[in-house]
């Protein structure tokens, strides 16, 4: 009975709200009723939505009464934005990152309803949604290393995605999240999003690319390889990992030529002074992941085609580095990268 009675209730609100929205013309007696008996409204749904049991409607019914109320009444708009972000967080505080399982080993991620806030918030006061994004990176920068492989990068997968939905709205927001971001360490999302926003915004998803290849400039040589694919507009990334990582390149997408020659300058260097440190030939790989030199050899010999038909002059170093790289590799390392080119 209380799940058909919260189904009605944000029905009703959703309703309310698109034929009230459709009254534009400009202010008389009548209108100012009109937009009373609104907020009275809006009010009403909201005080009744408190006794639904669902997060999910909780907040929706919240944030769409904050967005609603924003024009006439941003005070109490802003009321219903911070009891949404209340119930989120304390959902997240009970619960944690919830999956929901289908059996055979099968599940799917369920949202994390504080950023389902924050991406509301995001489209009136950006000063706000940047405040609370930097709290909750801020914790998943102390805790992310002692999650699931699964929950590590969730904070970050959200963050982008309110980044890329303001691109074209709220840049400055967009640019204020890739910016934080950027300091963290480089992972893999970065690969499949960079392709996300050229499908936006080509120039701007090309000056965070260029960004992206400053700011990681001491990267290890795996995760700068997570930028290979944009630079050469292909749907993988080179070498051991192809497989893992593949993404949607947009239609119509060219690969920029000046951008590939820094991409190859930097995972040379790094695989370089990864090879030269005599301490990385007997330490051990990072748990579920093959040595380090794994990565550079396989990636090496993807790129060396290509660098030998287009830019010449980086041959002589990656010859180099993959011949030092190829040293430090076992025979079961070698068999290993043997199988995954027969898969």
């Amino acid at each position: 009975m209380l799940k058909t009675a919260s189904h009605l209730l944000i029905s009703t609100l959703i309703l309310t709200f698109a034929v009230l929205a459709q009254d534009t013309e400009p202010a008389t007696d009548e209108h100012v009723c009109n937009d009373e008996f609104a907020k009275s409204l809006v009010d009403q749904q909201v005080a009744e939505s408190r006794s639904v049991a669902e997060t999910d409607k909780r907040v929706r019914v919240l944030t769409k009464s904050a967005d609603f109320l924003w024009k006439f009444d941003q005070p109490r708009a802003r009321e219903y934005f911070t009891e949404a972000y209340k119930v989120a967080t304390d959902r997240f505080k009970e619960k944690g990152f919830e999956r929901k399982e289908f059996g055979g080993g099968i599940s799917t991620q369920l949202p994390d309803y504080r950023f389902e806030v924050v991406k509301a918030i995001a489209k009136h006061d950006a000063a706000w949604a940047r405040k609370l994004s930097e709290e909750l990176l801020k914790e998943y920068e102390e805790t992310a290393k002692d999650r699931s492989p699964l929950d590590q990068g969730r904070e970050v997968d959200s963050l982008m995605n309110i980044a890329l939905e303001s691109i074209q709205t709220n840049p400055a927001l967009s640019w204020y999240i890739y910016r934080r971001l950027m300091r963290s360490e480089l992972e893999h999302q970065w690969f499949w999003h960079l392709f996300s926003i050229a499908g936006k915004d080509r120039a701007f998803a090309d000056q965070l690319y260029s960004e992206l290849l400053v700011s990681h400039a001491n990267a290890a040589p795996r995760k700068v390889n997570f930028l290979s694919a944009y630079a050469f507009g292909t749907p993988r990334i080179f070498g051991y990992e192809g497989g893992q990582y593949v993404a949607f390149v947009p239609e119509g997408y060219t690969p920029r030529r000046q951008l590939q020659p820094r991409f190859l300058d930097l995972f040379i260097r790094r695989a370089d002074a990864f090879a030269s440190d005599p301490a990385n030939f007997t330490a051990a790989p990072a748990p579920n992941r093959m040595p380090e030199a794994v990565y550079i050899v396989s990636a090496a010999a993807e790129m060396e085609p290509i660098v030998m038909q287009t830019f010449p002059q980086f041959l002589p170093r990656l010859q180099a580095v993959r011949a030092k790289t190829s040293a430090m590799l076992s025979e079961q390392d070698r068999k290993n990268m043997s199988d995954s080119e027969k898969r």
